[in-house]
């Protein structure tokens, strides 16, 4: 099954932990993707960095009683230094270094809720176009 709604995206002020540095980052949850988020980091004149992660990690990571970090990939969530901000730390492969960002929770809850809306937890999979996805992979792969 095909879903059938537009991206849904939100500018979110974000932190850098030991960093001073400030920037809007941009949120999104496309229908092609319900079960990922992007992270998008602007970058003057340039297309932006994109971080993907699961939208499952950013729920769990954002329950309220959450003391420890979950994930073990290269991107993991948890509670910030100074609550109440989350903490999302990002690990790109060598030779750069881990970023952690910092977001307001109660704003990247909202957005999570807006995308449950959508389509609730445990059923992204009924929104998968299957068929479309295998004609993809069958065209790139023809000589």
């Amino acid at each position: 099954m095909s879903t059938r709604f537009k991206p849904i995206g939100v500018w979110l002020g974000a932190r850098f932990l030991n960093s001073p540095a400030q920037q809007d980052v941009r949120v999104i949850y496309e229908p092609t993707d319900p079960y990922g988020v992007q992270l998008q980091f602007p970058r003057d004149g340039d297309e932006p960095v994109v971080w993907v992660m699961a939208r499952s990690l950013l729920l769990l990571g954002l329950t309220p009683d959450r003391r420890k970090t979950v994930g073990d990939g290269d991107v993991t969530v948890g509670p910030a230094p100074l609550p109440p901000d989350v903490a999302i730390t990002l690990k790109p492969p060598y030779p750069y270094q881990p970023l952690t960002v910092l977001l307001s929770r109660t704003e990247l809850g909202a957005f999570i809720l807006e995308t449950l809306e959508l389509i609730p937890d445990g059923q992204e999979s009924q929104h998968l176009d299957v068929d479309g996805a295998i004609a993809v992979i069958l065209a790139e792969a023809a000589p």
